[in-house]
Formats: C-alpha cells, sequence, structure tokens
C-alpha cells in the first residue's frame, strides 16, 4: 500500500501509472479538493488521503464510494468527521500540534475513533505512536527518503522502507 502525494505537477500521471502495477494498491495524498479527489479516483487511486476535513470532500468520498482518511487536528474536526460518518482519521500534523500528549488527549473522549497520525513523525517517534491502542497506523517521509531519491539510491529506500515496515 502506498499513499501518493499530490504536491508535484507529475503526481497524477506517477498516481496513473502506479495503479496499473500489479500487487501493490496506491492511494492519493495531500487531497485537498472534491475536485482533486475525483482525479484522483479516475486516474485509478483506491483511497485519498487529505490534510483535511471539509463536507465536499467527506460527500465526494461517500459518492464515489472510496475509503477516505480526512485530516483532523482538533476535538471539534474529529467530531465534524465522525458526525459525517469516518471513525478513522489522520492526526496532522502530529508532532506539531503537541504529539503524543494530545493524540491521548484527543483518544480519550473519542475512544471510538482510530488515528493515523502524520507530520513530524520519524523513526525514534514511531513506534511510541504505534504503541498506543487508538493509533492503526503511522505515516512519515522519513520512510521515502528524498536526499536517496534525489540521489537515485533506490537500495537506500527499499531499506528505509524495509526498516520502517518493522515497527510495531
Amino acid at each position: 500500500m502506498v499513499e501518493l502525494t499530490l504536491r508535484a505537477p507529475e503526481a497524477m500521471a506517477c498516481l496513473e501509472a502506479m495503479a496499473t502495477q500489479p500487487g501493490i494498491l496506491v492511494g492519493a495524498g495531500t487531497v485537498r479538493t472534491a475536485a482533486q479527489l475525483r482525479v484522483a479516483v479516475a486516474a485509478g487511486a483506491a483511497f485519498v488521503v487529505s490534510p483535511c476535513f471539509t463536507e465536499e470532500l467527506a460527500e465526494a468520498a461517500l459518492d464515489l464510494q472510496v475509503p477516505y482518511l480526512p485530516g483532523v487536528a482538533t476535538a471539534g474536526e474529529i467530531q465534524r468527521a465522525v458526525d459525517a460518518g469516518f471513525d478513522t482519521l489522520k492526526l496532522f500534523p502530529a508532532e506539531a500540534i503537541g504529539g503524543l500528549p494530545v493524540l491521548r488527549a484527543l483518544a480519550d473522549p473519542f475512544h471510538d475513533v482510530r488515528f493515523v497520525p502524520t507530520g513530524g513523525i520519524g523513526p525514534v517517534t514511531a513506534a511510541s505512536y504505534l504503541s498506543h491502542a487508538s493509533v492503526l497506523a503511522v505515516g512519515g517521509g522519513w520512510m521515502v527518503p528524498s536526499e536517496a531519491r534525489a540521489r537515485g539510491d533506490w537500495a537506500a529506500v527499499r531499506s528505509a522502507v524495509a526498516e520502517a515496515a518493522k515497527l510495531r
């Protein structure tokens, strides 16, 4: 399973190409508008991840029946997402809003919500997040290091991904 962030002009073409590969489930990340969500799903995105929750994104995801992981950072955003029918949410930007202490505080009243924290998490902090009962998974760019990608050092990328996969 791979989340391809839609931050570069060629991202949608990459998503489309990756979606045709056997043995890989590709989702679109950093989706901020309903129009972008629709284009990503048409390009083959099997799921959608957003840094935010909006009613428009939620409606588009429900209409297209595509799994949607909306981003939240506050209790109010969590409740709006829950009211819209979502019980698995991206906590973003996790480290910038207070990290694991904030997650713990939010998980208490929202005991029926599962979180996927992202934003500032690295290999040192990932295990702490993963040990919390409300955390389904974590995300972070450390898993696919940009320096190694820029050098075309795919062995280093594979190694980083393999190390991340061992976490839990």
